[in-house]
């Protein structure tokens, strides 16, 4: 589940890293610092998305564990109770 958790944070990242350089470039920053500042963006959004990505993560994993508890799968029936022997001497023949 470790996926979901990164996925999360890497999208977050890049949102952050994307909006930084948007905001630097429209402020007409110096673009080394616009770099710089989106770099750092990029970080904390990454760590605050690993965060909101183990909070969700958490939540699904409780869900789906609660929802199987309260709807159990029924047991299996087996194959062999549901056959039935018919005599070939009692069938019915259309023809």
């Amino acid at each position: 589940m470790h996926r979901t958790q990164d996925m999360i944070a890497a999208t977050l990242a890049i949102s952050g890293f994307t909006a930084a350089v948007v905001a630097g470039m429209a402020a007409s920053n110096a673009p080394l610092g616009v770099v710089a500042r989106a770099l750092f963006a990029m970080i904390l959004c990454w760590i605050v998305g690993q965060f909101l990505g183990k909070t969700a993560n958490v939540a699904i994993d409780e869900h789906i564990r609660m929802f199987t508890s309260s709807r159990p799968v029924p047991a299996m029936i087996d194959a062999d109770d549901d056959v039935i022997d018919v005599d070939p001497e009692l069938s019915v023949d259309n023809s």
